[in-house]
């Protein structure tokens, strides 16, 4: 289906947790996010949380009892590679993978696990990047 319709636009990222207030935790003091809400979901009767970053961006967080691995990862783009994942470790995410280079997509990424079960990807884009938004 093609549409140039731009109310057609990815509205947020859905994703489970099974520690949800050490997640929002995070996002909001290390990622720089804004909780929106708290909520509960209507079929498993548990506790959600909504985010936005400065961008509009929103993740719907999720409270499990175990992750099932529904939604792959997050990703973040930040200013500075090393300094955000040495932040994420310091507060207590696990490292997945260290920093690496991704050519094709001009880019320096990692990937680190939170607390609470959610695989986040940090990249950092060079200016030229193929893969950079047209607003930053």
């Amino acid at each position: 289906m093609t549409t140039s319709d731009p109310t057609h636009r990815i509205d947020h990222r859905g994703t489970e947790s099974a520690d949800i207030e050490a997640e929002v935790d995070f996002l909001v003091n290390v990622m720089g996010m804004t909780l929106m809400r708290w909520g509960v979901h209507a079929c498993t009767g548990k506790r959600i949380a909504l985010l936005h970053d400065a961008a509009a961006s929103k993740v719907e967080l999720m409270e499990v009892d175990s992750v099932t691995g529904e939604l792959d990862h997050i990703a973040f783009a930040v200013e500075d590679l090393h300094t955000a994942h040495g932040q994420a470790l310091r507060a207590g995410c696990t490292e997945e993978r260290g920093p690496f280079r991704i050519d094709a997509a001009g880019a320096d990424t990692s990937f680190v696990r939170t607390n609470g079960g959610a695989l986040l990807q940090l990249i950092r884009y060079d200016a030229d990047s193929p893969d950079r938004r047209p607003w930053g």
